[in-house]
C-alpha cells in the first residue's frame, strides 16, 4: 500500500488555538462553556467581560488574529 503524506507527520499539539473574549456576563459564559464541553471542544481559555473592553484582554491572552462580529 502507498505511504501517504500524512503517515510521516503528526501533531503533538494544535496548530491554532481558540480563546473565547465576549463582552457577556460570567453566568452567560458558564452556559458558553457547558456548550463547549458537551460538544467536545478544545477551547480552554475563555474571557467573559461584562461589557468591558475586549482590547484590554487582546495581549494578556497573546492574540495573533482578532475575529469579531464587529456589533
Amino acid at each position: 500500500m502507498p505511504k501517504k503524506p500524512e503517515d510521516d507527520y503528526q501533531l503533538t499539539e494544535p496548530l491554532v488555538e481558540v480563546v473565547i473574549i465576549s463582552k457577556s456576563t460570567p453566568e452567560t459564559g458558564l452556559r458558553v462553556l457547558n456548550a463547549i464541553r458537551e460538544q467536545g471542544l478544545s477551547i480552554t481559555r475563555s474571557a467573559f467581560i461584562s461589557g468591558g473592553k475586549v482590547a484590554d484582554y487582546i495581549e494578556d491572552f497573546n492574540v495573533d488574529l482578532f475575529l469579531t462580529t464587529n456589533r
